[in-house]
């Protein structure tokens, strides 16, 4: 059924695209057909009219007539109508002239000789003999060649002046032996035509001297004494003297060229339809031999795969694929894929159990890590003189921040807070170094800078990967409220005296421990008083940052102590960490926070 289904789509698809291909071919063709018929009939159009025009030329006195008759056509007209009478006396004026002695005779010549020499008797004669000469030469090719409807005129305030329209005869014989009898008569010299030049843009290029050669148009409407409605016109100018003196015009049924054009077209696409019908049905045929089979050999062999996850199974079913093509390879690189899936998951499983070891030791290393802190509050139950309250939360799952209070005897606090460069695993063995050492040094009665002093010469000393720890570490006396402290390029603390509002402490700084060996520390003092706070931090509260890339900064952190500045040290950390995480939104943290909190009671 999958195959059948498969074959399907595929038929559907082929379909389509021939159908696709048909569609373009077809417009192509006609479009194609039809440049290249109209180019074939334009060509054929020029030759027609290179041949009316040389005969024309021929007839000698053609121009001195077309000129002459735009005043004397009814004269012309009513000569032309006597039967039986012969008419030469326009001989004499050649006689005069002495071109009736040459042998070839001019345009210029006759139209300067009839127009200087000829009496307006004469000047009828040689008309009406002209006019004579025209009408059969036009009459015979129109008849015999097979012309569309053929023409003369000359245009005047959008009526065309017609010199002479073809008549059609049953024959050339009828024409040779009836030649006043036509099937269909033409219009004769002196009829006119309505036209509106702007309808019919290829005579106006001729008309307003835009253009000297043939032009074609395609026009739908009426046009004089015309039997159909479509037409496809040719305009060839007659020139004579650098002026135009009259438009050539053969008119054909466009609705005939058409019906010629389709009929070729038609034949075309049925013998262009007949071969993609053949190369369709053939490509299918194909394509189902040599890819919808073998693919659905594979789609079976991948889904037993999937159940069963038998790899030696999928190659025995893959082995009967033997293509040569993509197909085949694709084959062969998929019984090799289940091989690869098979060590990839066994692999897998292995750091699986690798990741969970190591998740379990991380696990563990930061419940040491916390376990190293002080976590139990009330920190101090015994002692009411003052309240302590701390938190460390990691950018991962270990940090290098770090905090430490402790009481060196009955009337001294020790407080520390640190920050060790870098982050995860070799900062939190720094940090726990680093605290142990202060808190060492500072039991033995050190002052603070001494007791800095001694543990940087100790980091100092195999310090190969250059870490180091900025340090604020005080020792309080209890009972006073004085403090003594060093600053070792950590952040400056934040006091509180009592009934006043929280303001940066700009301590004096020292250079961070691990940074030189031999950093001498400077103490200073400050009184914290009873009801003060003072408020410690690391670089990871001023320094977190939002969505659009801002930092919480030091005034809004004054602005939230504030808010709560009667509150206890446990409320106003926590209010500290609601603030930072509202700020900081779904932005991952990127630095270790820590913050502590004391007040004198």
């Amino acid at each position: 059924m999958k195959k059948r289904r498969l074959m399907v789509q595929v038929t559907i698809l082929v379909l389509v695209f021939y159908i696709f291909v048909g569609i373009l071919t077809v417009f192509l063709v006609y479009r194609s057909a039809t440049r290249t018929y109209l180019t074939a009939k334009q060509d054929m159009i020029e030759r027609d009219m290179d041949h009316i025009c040389r005969l024309n030329e021929d007839n000698s006195g053609f121009h001195w007539f077309l000129d002459y008759s735009l005043d004397h056509y009814e004269q012309i007209r009513a000569k032309a109508a006597e039967t039986n009478v012969v008419d030469s006396s326009w001989t004499d004026a050649m006689k005069r002239s002495g071109l009736i002695d040459k042998t070839i005779i001019t345009q210029e010549e006759i139209y300067e000789a009839f127009d200087k020499e000829a009496s307006d008797e004469e000047k009828l004669s040689f008309a009406n003999a002209t006019y004579e000469g025209l009408r059969y030469n036009m009459d015979y090719d129109n008849n015999d060649f097979g012309y569309g409807n053929t023409y003369i005129m000359t245009i005047k305030d959008d009526t065309g002046f017609v010199f002479y329209q073809a008549s059609d005869y049953e024959s050339i014989e009828a024409l040779v032996k009836y030649g006043n009898n036509p099937q269909k008569e033409g219009l004769k010299l002196g009829d006119t035509i309505d036209i509106d030049i702007d309808n019919h843009p290829a005579l106006e290029k001729i008309v307003s001297g835009k253009s000297d050669k043939t032009e074609f148009e395609i026009f739908e409407g009426k046009i004089n004494n015309l039997d159909y409605n479509s037409h496809y016109t040719a305009y060839r100018p007659v020139m004579f003297r650098g002026r135009l003196q009259a438009v050539l015009v053969i008119d054909y049924n466009w609705d005939e060229f058409r019906k010629e054009l389709i009929g070729n077209i038609e034949i075309m696409v049925s013998l262009m339809l007949a071969g993609l019908v053949i190369i369709c049905g053939v490509i299918i045929l194909r394509l189902n031999r040599v890819a919808v089979m073998p693919l659905s050999r594979l789609q079976n062999a991948v889904n037993e795969y999937s159940k069963t996850k038998d790899s030696e199974k999928v190659k025995k079913s893959i082995s009967s694929i033997r293509s040569k093509n993509e197909i085949g390879r694709l084959a062969d690189e998929i019984s090799a894929m289940t091989a690869e899936i098979e060590n990839y998951m066994n692999e897998n499983m292995k750091l699986v159990s690798e990741r969970e070891r190591v998740a379990a030791e991380m696990s563990l290393a930061a419940k040491l890590q916390a376990d190293m802190l002080p976590g139990t509050y009330p920190a101090f139950p015994e002692r009411h003189e003052f309240d302590i309250y701390a938190t460390m939360s990691p950018a991962k799952a270990v940090g290098g921040d770090f905090y430490d209070f402790f009481l060196i005897d009955e009337d001294h606090l020790a407080i520390t807070m640190a920050d060790v460069s870098g982050k995860g695993i070799p900062a939190a063995l720094f940090m726990m170094m680093s605290k142990i050492l202060i808190q060492n040094f500072a039991m033995t009665g050190l002052s603070p800078a001494q007791v800095l002093e001694k543990t940087n010469e100790i980091i100092c000393q195999n310090n190969r990967e250059q870490m180091f720890v900025t340090v604020w570490f005080g020792i309080m006396e209890i009972s006073s409220g004085k403090i003594t402290a060093v600053n070792a390029g950590h952040e400056y603390p934040i006091i509180k005296k009592a009934g006043g509002e929280f303001e940066v402490f700009k301590d004096p700084h020292c250079m961070a421990v691990g940074g030189m060996s031999g950093t001498k520390f400077k103490e200073y003092e400050l009184e914290l008083g009873k009801g003060g706070t003072l408020f410690l931090y690391t670089d990871g509260v001023p320094e977190a940052f939002d969505k659009n890339d801002e930092m919480f900064g030091m005034d809004r952190i004054i602005q939230s102590l504030d808010q709560h500045k009667k509150a206890m040290p446990i409320e106003l950390i926590s209010e500290m960490a609601n603030a930072v995480n509202s700020f900081a939104g779904e932005v991952e943290q990127f630095d270790d926070i820590t913050m502590l909190g004391i007040t004198l009671v």
